[in-house]
């Protein structure tokens, strides 16, 4: 005599499943709506098996069920699968994460750096004119980061009157030449202060896409 036809099909269910199968099939019953329930059935040499079970009440013309009609597909190579899938997913959402830590960790202690030192960083496209600033560099023009968009125009709108003609002029320089024209030159800042910025700085990549990443230093302090 089996296990099924001593004790029912339940005998055979993994005990991990089995609790959630007894109210899926009560629910079932109890609704006459349709059985569908993923679980591992133990087979002749003893080994757990993933199985897709199917059901559905057949019914008399008075709605009433006279039977189940069932069929049952083994899925465990698939259920397998989307485990080691799984396990994958979270191993890498895991480094992933991980990383991220790691780059905050070095953001912060690089913004820590940038604000000890009175130095804001940049970087622009020379290809689609795109300019990105450090948080810093915000702060040292008195805004708060991300406050305005950044442009050559809008920087320009920064610089003192006095020496508005020269930097310009010296942007031009260096986007004709590709080499930063390093100089200081006066901002007013959002709250009307006076600072002087030292700029400097790289061009990196080939032909059109060519990139400047450069600094500027709060150098007030050293012109007093």
């Amino acid at each position: 005599i089996t296990d099924i036809e001593e004790q029912g099909w339940l005998s055979i269910v993994h005990p991990d499943e089995k609790d959630d199968n007894i109210k899926k099939w009560q629910h079932a019953v109890n609704t006459g709506s349709e059985f569908i329930f993923e679980h591992r059935f133990r087979n002749s040499k003893g080994d757990y098996r993933w199985q897709l079970s199917r059901a559905l009440p057949q019914k008399n013309p008075d709605g009433n069920i006279q039977m189940w009609v069932g069929t049952r597909s083994e899925i465990d190579e698939q259920k397998n699968f989307s485990a080691m899938l799984q396990e994958k997913i979270n191993d890498r959402t895991f480094e992933l994460a991980e990383l991220n830590k790691k780059l905050l960790l070095k953001n912060n202690i690089f913004e820590q750096a940038e604000a000890n030192a009175l130095i804001g960083s940049y970087s622009m496209s020379l290809e689609t004119g795109e300019i990105e600033y450090s948080d810093n560099l915000y702060r040292l023009l008195g805004y708060e980061p991300g406050e305005f968009i950044p442009s050559f125009e809008k920087y320009i709108s920064f610089i003192h009157p006095d020496d508005k003609e020269q930097v310009i002029k010296d942007g031009n320089e260096t986007f004709k030449t590709k080499k930063l024209v390093e100089h200081v030159h006066r901002v007013i800042t959002k709250d009307g202060k006076i600072k002087h910025f030292r700029s400097s700085g790289k061009f990196f990549g080939e032909g059109e896409d060519i990139s400047m990443v450069g600094t500027v230093q709060d150098v007030s302090n050293d012109t007093l």
